[in-house]
């Protein structure tokens, strides 16, 4: 038996680590007297088909450069490398060689032979690089087209073949290829390129051709037969506001989250006619942080992105959580569960404000920094975090598109849990119906509007967070104290004694199961 069946035997519970069981024997016993003490308190396991081709909300897929994708396939090796992974995790001692097979091969022959189901091309790289053939004014006028992709018709035939859901990856305005032309670009008044701490140069956001020439670009994916188009660096410069140059590009006019809005928009109906899906790339911390102004400078609201686009997709890399706590973990990078699992919460109860939403679809981290080894036990951990919340759907980055089938196979027999499943007394975010109503009061006293809005129910207020603003009306408490509730399946009354400036009342607050969530539905003053 060689290296790497001894370790797929270790990863896979065989020779289990005590640790590992000792942590799954306490899960196990804590979800035993959960169910018997509720009746309904519990996880329904459901078995994870693969994904069809055009099931977006099951995706699972990886990151494909656009140089990996212009190996040819050949379908022999395709099937020798799944071939390799089925004795891998079979462990039937066969030994293939893996010789000759290069790496867009290999990641074909992964996805036939895992739960992986999708893959994320470049079709514009991080330097501003078009790579498939263009029959466009705009990508002409660019000088972008690169050919690296140039048999791509053959290549998505062959990906559609093996039943594989394709995403268009569109870098948006980090772009040194067309920041070379000055008329677009972020630049001195001397008409020398702006660049920002890591030497990248940026085009203006605020430029309607420079908007329109990425739109342009998201089409012609969608005519090679793209799935999805995934919009990534859709953001202005990180601390963008604190160059002085910044301020000849966003004075007078519209804030940079407004614009970013805006851009989603116009693609999402240019694209409408070319029925493909689309995404946009976030930072992980655009879901921790509300209307906060990092957000507002680089454009990334979260409240102005999920109605404008399929999918949201966080960064939650655990890895680049850093400089100080974050989760309760000091060094994030070595507590995977505990980030994802933190972000996932953080993204699920800020999208549950919004009824007209876009899903989520997390990218995860397949690749090791800062002296930390991402193996199958950090994926395994990622990906349970996800599961636990009933999420079936990630991506996962590897810059150097080398995926260990290791990685991959630990998975296998790894299920999601059913979320569906209504609880009695506690949501999903194990708060119970008055917890949630001294949440939503304690906004009140602190007039803290974000989770003001959030924790009201979404029929009794304005959709948009905006127009919220606007009409909100706080009341005058300054304390409160709980004197008793009763609930039933998905509602449920909540009474305090409720203090104000003057006077001293009684309120019954109606809370109700929404998204998952409890809300706030009406309240009303007793006496």
């Amino acid at each position: 038996m060689n290296t790497k069946h001894i370790l797929y035997n270790i990863y896979m519970g065989k020779k289990m680590h005590a640790k590992k069981f000792i942590k799954l024997l306490s899960i196990c016993i804590c979800l035993f007297i959960c169910m018997n003490y509720s009746g309904i308190y519990g996880y329904l396991a459901i078995r994870a088909e693969k994904a069809s081709v055009s099931d977006s909300d099951h995706v699972k897929g990886i990151y494909v450069k656009a140089d990996t994708a212009s190996q040819q396939l050949d379908e022999e090796n395709i099937k020798k490398y799944s071939d390799y992974i089925q004795a891998l995790k079979e462990d039937n001692g066969l030994q293939l060689s893996t010789d000759g097979i290069n790496s867009f091969e290999k990641i074909i022959g992964l996805i036939d032979a895992t739960r992986l189901n999708a893959v994320i091309i470049n079709v514009k790289d991080d330097g501003g690089n078009v790579t498939i053939p263009a029959d466009s004014e705009y990508v002409t006028q660019a000088g972008s087209y690169n050919y690296q992709l140039t048999n791509i018709s053959k290549t998505m035939e062959q990906l559609k073949k093996h039943g594989i859901y394709v995403i268009a990856r569109i870098v948006v305005f980090k772009d040194d290829v067309l920041a070379k032309n000055i008329t677009h670009s972020i630049k001195y008044d001397d008409g020398t390129v702006w660049k920002d701490y890591s030497g990248s140069a940026w085009v203006d956001p605020y430029d309607e051709w420079v908007r329109q020439y990425n739109i342009e670009v998201a089409k012609q994916a969608a005519i090679l037969g793209f799935d999805e188009i995934q919009f990534d660096y859709i953001r202005f410069p990180e601390k963008f506001s604190q160059y002085d140059i910044s301020k000849k590009y966003l004075e007078n006019k519209i804030r940079q989250d407004q614009l970013i809005r805006q851009f989603l928009k116009d693609a999402k109906n240019q694209l409408k006619p070319y029925d493909v899906k689309i995404s946009a790339d976030v930072f992980g911390c655009v879901a921790y942080l509300w209307d906060d102004p990092l957000n507002v400078d680089i454009g990334q609201v979260w409240y102005n992105l999920t109605q404008q686009v399929d999918y949201i997709s966080p960064m939650v890399y655990p890895s680049h959580y850093r400089g100080t706590t974050w989760y309760t973990q000091k060094d994030p990078n070595k507590h995977p569960y505990e980030v994802v699992k933190g972000a996932i919460e953080d993204s699920l109860r800020i999208n549950s404000a919004f009824s007209d939403k876009a899903g989520i679809r997390f990218w995860l981290q397949d690749f090791s920094m800062y002296g930390y080894e991402y193996g199958p036990l950090q994926i395994l951990d990622q990906v349970q975090a996800l599961h636990e919340k009933g999420i079936d759907t990630y991506m996962f980055w590897n810059n150097r598109n080398i995926y260990d089938p290791l990685n991959y196979l630990i998975l296998e027999d790894k299920n999601p849990a059913d979320t569906s499943i209504s609880y009695y007394v506690y949501d999903i975010y194990k708060n119970t119906p008055h917890e949630a109503a001294e949440k939503f009061l304690s906004s009140e006293i602190n007039k803290d509007m974000y989770q003001n809005f959030i924790l009201k129910s979404i029929k009794t207020r304005p959709q948009e967070y905006m127009d919220y603003a606007k009409t909100v009306q706080w009341t005058n408490i300054t304390d409160y104290e709980l004197t008793g509730y009763r609930s039933s399946f998905n509602t449920s009354q909540v009474f305090f004694n409720i203090i104000n400036k003057d006077n001293q009342q009684k309120w019954v607050l109606f809370m109700v199961l929404e998204q998952g969530l409890w809300k706030v539905n009406g309240y009303y003053c007793i006496k």
